[in-house]
C-alpha cells in the first residue's frame, strides 16, 4: 500500500462516530448483511455509516445516518481516514475464505482500527498486526460496542494499524 499517499489525519473532536467501508458493488453484499446490526447500535450512539464504492444510489437506515460516496483513488485517500473504525466482513465459504483484503491494508495505512471476522485473510492480518478487532459472525454488534465505547483502545489500535501498515505493507517496506 502507498503509506505515503493513504494516511493518517486528525479528526475534530465530535459526538458523531463514523463506521466506514470501502468496497465495489460485487462486495457490497458483505456490508449489507451488517445494516440490522449497525441500525440497532444507531439507537443508543450518533452514527454515520459512509460507504465508499459500494454501487448503491440510496441507502436508509432508521437510526443512522448513511452517506454513500463513489470509490475513486482520491475519494478513498480523502475518506476513509475520516473513519473511526473500518468494516471487513466476509462469509463463511471457501470463496470468502480466499478473497484478498486490500481494504484491511487501506484502513491499517491511513491508522484506522477495523473490525473483522474469524476467517480467511481478516484473520491472517490481525494474527499478524493486532490492530483491530477478530469477531465471531454472531458477535458483531458487542464488537462494535466495545470500539464505539473505548475511545483509549481506539487510539492504541489506530496507531498500530499504522506503524503495522508502514513496517510491513508499505511499497518502502516491500523493496
Amino acid at each position: 500500500i502507498d503509506c505515503e499517499s493513504f494516511t493518517p489525519v486528525k479528526k475534530a473532536v465530535s459526538d458523531e462516530f463514523v463506521l466506514g467501508w470501502t468496497g465495489s458493488a460485487a462486495t457490497f453484499g458483505f456490508i449489507k448483511s451488517l445494516f440490522p446490526i449497525i441500525d440497532q447500535l444507531g439507537k443508543a450512539y450518533n452514527l454515520k455509516l459512509v460507504l465508499v464504492g459500494c454501487g448503491q444510489q440510496t441507502i436508509e437506515l432508521d437510526n443512522v445516518e448513511v452517506k454513500i460516496e463513489p470509490w475513486t483513488l482520491e475519494n478513498e485517500r480523502e475518506i476513509v481516514p475520516q473513519f473511526d473504525i473500518g468494516l471487513f466482513n466476509l462469509t463463511n465459504t471457501e470463496w470468502d475464505r480466499a478473497r484478498g483484503g486490500g481494504k484491511l491494508f487501506v484502513y491499517m495505512a491511513c491508522g484506522v482500527p477495523f473490525i473483522t471476522p474469524d476467517i480467511g485473510i481478516g484473520k491472517q492480518v490481525y494474527n499478524e498486526s493486532k490492530a483491530g478487532v477478530l469477531v465471531d459472525e454472531d458477535k458483531w454488534k458487542d464488537a462494535l460496542e466495545v470500539l464505539i465505547k473505548n475511545t483509549e483502545l481506539r487510539v492504541k489500535l489506530s496507531a498500530k494499524a499504522r506503524k503495522y501498515a508502514v513496517e510491513n505493507y508499505s511499497h518502502k517496506a516491500s523493496v
